[in-house]
């Protein structure tokens, strides 16, 4: 005999012990346990489990292609620099030849 408790679907499960008789076992009905007493995985668990565990590896990916990103980012920012130092490095040098012939002649 199932009697509701709430508005929230809440049944309290009323069971007759079998080796009691007439004393009623009163519990909270769960949608987990069958007839026999067999315990289902709760599945809106598993489900909330399985979401975590797809955010978790989406948020991993986003993480890594930031890294790489930055990475990439660094890396551009670094060659242009020393193509800056290597450009600038050249017109010393071509200054310094400039002023040495301009003293010889």
């Amino acid at each position: 005999m199932i009697i509701p408790f709430s508005r929230e679907s809440l049944f309290f499960n009323i069971q007759m012990d079998a080796h009691q008789g007439s004393h009623p076992f009163i519990g909270q009905e769960d949608s987990s346990t069958l007839p026999d007493r067999t315990i289902l995985h709760d599945t809106s668990d598993l489900h909330v489990k399985r979401k975590r565990k797809i955010e978790e590896a989406q948020i991993t990916r986003d993480v890594e292609a930031n890294e790489n990103r930055i990475r990439k980012a660094l890396e551009k920012e670094n060659i242009l620099r020393r193509k800056a130092e290597e450009r600038m490095r050249k017109e010393m040098e071509r200054f310094d030849r400039e002023r040495r012939r301009k003293k010889k002649g």
